[in-house]
């Protein structure tokens, strides 16, 4: 079985704009795989996500997943399976008070 790699010293003191400025040059898709490592990644890759598919028919969960994700810029709904009038009701005061 190979050896676990020990953590670079110091990489945990790196601050929470650094990690975010390494998550955002990231791929998109990549952020969830980083986003399980710890909860500090959770939190930081969370900070930079742009680019949001919906696919859950329930708005209120996207309302709750754009509360999380607040550096959201674009939502795509080509799959969206509700009622998408209602969604955009649902979000529209989040983006329209940023």
């Amino acid at each position: 079985m190979p050896k676990l790699l020990e953590p670079a010293a110091g990489a945990e003191n790196l601050s929470s704009d650094c990690w975010q400025s390494v998550f955002d040059h990231r791929n998109q898709r990549h952020l969830k795989a980083v986003s399980l490592a710890s909860k500090d990644f959770l939190t930081n890759s969370n900070l930079v996500k742009k680019r949001f598919n919906v696919i859950h028919p329930d708005v209120k969960v996207l309302s709750q997943h754009l509360k999380r994700f607040t550096q959201v810029k674009e939502i795509n709904v080509s799959r969206f399976q509700g009622d998408l009038n209602e969604a955009i009701r649902e979000v529209a005061p989040l983006w329209t008070n940023s």
